[in-house]
């Protein structure tokens, strides 16, 4: 455990650090300094984030047959060259993962390289808010999402076939990324849906209670046609069951989640009219729609990971949240870091329970804590 706080909070403090002289000097280099820790870091790594094992187990069967028999899964045909190229140079699994880690983050905040005042907050929002654990446990599936985060720019820009060719290429990395395609006649016929507060807040409630009832279990037969199109078919198996009836953790770090999806509802008006972004607009649109979705889904892996899209885009809506109570809130701003430090704090409290226990790729004596 020691191991796993040392290296988060190292890596936090040294891509803070790299974020603010980014910031200071306007010079999006220093961010780039800051995902390269980033990619090293989850590059050498072992074992953080569910699927790691399968996908280690992928490159191996690529690396070492060419029909690709040993393949324990089908990949599209953009993660399949990917896969295919990096193991035909018979590179390190480490480089692989490192090449995905960076993908991934560098894709995620390149729409934001001009908005330097942005940086500390973008940097603090993702890693302390720990969706660097999303971006490990759903591999494929975030690639495709830090692609169509860059691509929503192209929306602002009305450069449609430039989104178009963007949200392809993510769809050839994971074939969730079909929902982008609805995104440019939605978000270029309206750029902000979600303006009434109270509105928003009804949903949030109505979510709530539909998760109480655990309404999705009564849908999810019903939705299995969309489940095989979305690729997520392999957990609906008979040895995944199990995951469309698990409990729902009312725990500590529920609370905190609620509490920050509910402050960023309550100022977002405040937040956009202050930024005046297009680009936050739709971003914030897509965050609307998933927090709703997150409760309504939570007691379904397959169905959460639908919401994807949506849902993800929350750190982006807190990193311009947190830059607009800096200056306008302080208490707004201490409350938001408080509930994120929190945030941090209960999933590496619970690290061996949900794959962020950190273990690095030469600890052979210590991956059975991974099995």
């Amino acid at each position: 455990m020691f191991q796993t706080i040392f290296v988060y909070s190292l890596l936090i403090i040294i891509m803070m650090y790299f974020s603010y002289i980014g910031r200071a000097k306007g010079q999006w280099k220093y961010m780039v300094y800051a995902i390269i820790a980033y990619t090293i870091v989850f590059g050498i790594r072992y074992g953080v984030g569910k699927d790691y094992i399968n996908y280690l187990q992928n490159f191996e069967a690529y690396a070492t047959s060419e029909t690709h028999w040993g393949m324990s899964q089908s990949f599209e045909l953009g993660f399949h060259f990917l896969t295919q190229t990096i193991a035909a140079i018979n590179l390190h699994p480490t480089i692989y993962f490192s090449v995905i880690a960076f993908m991934q983050l560098f894709l995620t905040l390149l729409p934001f390289k001009k908005e330097t005042e942005l940086y500390p907050y973008i940097i603090f929002t993702f890693m302390v808010g720990c969706t660097w654990l999303s971006y490990a446990n759903i591999v494929r599936q975030t690639i495709a999402l830090s692609i169509g985060i860059f691509a929503i720019k192209f929306i602002v820009e009305k450069k449609v076939w430039h989104f178009y060719i963007t949200a392809f290429i993510a769809l050839t990395m994971h074939l969730s990324a079909v929902l982008l395609f609805l995104f440019y006649p939605l978000f270029n016929y309206r750029k902000e849906w979600f303006r009434n507060i109270k509105f928003q807040l009804l949903l949030l409630v109505i979510g709530l209670f539909l998760m109480k009832i655990n309404i999705i279990m009564s849908l999810a037969q019903n939705f299995e046609s969309l489940i095989l199109i979305t690729g997520y078919e392999e957990y609906l198996s008979d040895d995944q069951a199990q995951n469309l009836d698990r409990d729902v953790d009312f725990g500590f770090g529920f609370i905190v989640m609620l509490c920050i999806n509910t402050l960023l509802i309550l100022f977002s008006n405040k937040v956009k009219d202050y930024f005046q972004s297009k680009y936050l607009n739709i971003v914030y649109n897509l965050f609307a729609i998933g927090v709703p979705l997150k409760y309504i889904l939570v007691s379904s892996i397959t169905f959460s990971r639908l919401n994807c899209f949506f849902i993800n885009m929350t750190f982006i809506v807190a990193a311009y949240t947190l830059r607009y109570a800096h200056k306008n809130n302080r208490l707004l701003f201490f409350a938001l870091c408080a509930l994120y430090l929190l945030t941090l704090a209960a999933i590496i409290f619970k690290a061996e329970g949900n794959t962020a226990l950190y273990i690095f790729y030469w600890q052979d004596d210590l991956y059975y804590l991974k099995s």
